[in-house]
């Protein structure tokens, strides 16, 4: 079985006018609405309903986010967010995400698993960023389900996972020079 650190998963969009600026540009803070809703469908693809989770008083929560811009998302473009989980700790998972605009077939993400998601052909945007699990009522620290660490092929004990799926750190040594 796959573990979902092997996986990169796909959400396509159209920029609608909905979502451009006074130019007809992606607007930037709806890369973040984008980024949400492929990571949502992320979790339902691998099995985990976020509702239910809402509903035992669970939530996942962004602690972090660290983009880049690269070039600009225009109207009516066809758009694909990629999604991977790129590290998991007890209460928090990092994931790395771009939106490109070349189709990614699967011949295309086989070739390019190894590669970081802001180095595919195509990139516009990428982002790394760290959720956590929390508990509603008080917002405080969760461990992570181990129901959904089965879903998701990981062993019970992190430690017997790679190191590079446990740093859950943000990676700012990415940023180049002037920014």
């Amino acid at each position: 079985m796959k573990t979902i650190f092997e996986k990169t998963f796909v959400y396509p969009i159209r920029v609608q006018f909905e979502d451009v600026d006074y130019f007809g540009v992606l607007h930037h803070p709806v890369y973040l609405k984008l980024l949400e809703r492929a990571r949502s469908e992320l979790f339902l693809n691998m099995g985990v309903s976020l509702h239910e989770f809402h509903k035992e008083g669970q939530g996942i929560l962004i602690s972090d986010v660290f983009q880049k811009f690269l070039r600009p998302a225009f109207l009516g473009k066809e758009i694909f967010v990629l999604t991977r989980v790129g590290a998991l700790k007890q209460a928090s998972i990092r994931f790395n995400q771009s939106v490109v605009d070349v189709p990614p077939t699967e011949e295309f993400l086989k070739i390019n698993q190894s590669q970081p998601l802001e180095a595919l052909p195509g990139t516009l945007y990428w982002s790394e960023l760290r959720t956590v699990c929390v508990e509603l009522k008080n917002y405080s620290l969760i461990k992570i389900p181990q129901s959904i660490k089965n879903l998701w092929g990981i062993p019970q004990n992190e430690k017997d996972l790679p190191k590079e799926f446990t740093d859950i750190r943000l990676h700012p040594h990415r940023r180049t020079q002037g920014d």
